[in-house]
């Protein structure tokens, strides 16, 4: 099933948006409609797909300490999204990332690839009854070098792992 509602025309002359892209995956439903929004702004298959997770390491433990459960469930979230990108026969790189913070994890990482876009996945998600973006959102909103885009997917039952 494709999550990504909109039709782009596949015309040869066609010039898309983007070069280069990073997905911020967060291991949801909306990751595959990400992904798919992914390719479909760049420009063919030799493009730049970038998919990121990103470990949240507490300041208490030192930065390289690996956590097992996160680890794993980074890894799977990972290799879910490499499964997506190949099911729309493309090849992305995907990379794992510790960071004290989610946010700045993704912009080092877009800075290091030098993308020209960020899409990140954001799911439903309310704090005390209202809407909430969490940190992560607003903080890539005011500091990103590029563009940022932001992936809702239309489930609402969504939970999320980015908003604290």
């Amino acid at each position: 099933m494709q999550l990504f509602p909109f039709k782009f025309n596949s015309t040869p002359n066609r010039t898309k948006l983007f070069k280069s892209v990073l997905v911020a995956l967060c291991g949801e439903t909306s990751d595959q409609g990400a992904i798919e929004l992914a390719y479909h702004l760049t420009e063919n298959e030799n493009d730049s797909v970038n998919l990121v997770n990103i470990v949240e390491i507490k300041r208490s433990y030192p930065i390289d300490i690996e956590i097992e459960g996160l680890t794993l469930k980074a890894e799977s979230i990972l290799k879910n999204g490499e499964e997506l990108a190949q099911n729309l026969d493309y090849i992305a790189d995907a990379e794992l990332l510790q960071s004290r913070h989610v946010g700045l994890g993704i912009l080092h990482e877009a800075t290091d690839k030098n993308v020209e876009a960020i899409i990140i996945c954001l799911p439903h998600k309310t704090k005390y009854g209202y809407f909430n973006l969490g940190e992560v959102v607003p903080y890539l909103l005011k500091n990103a070098h590029c563009n940022v885009m932001i992936w809702q997917n239309t489930d609402k039952k969504e939970m999320h792992t980015y908003i604290q």
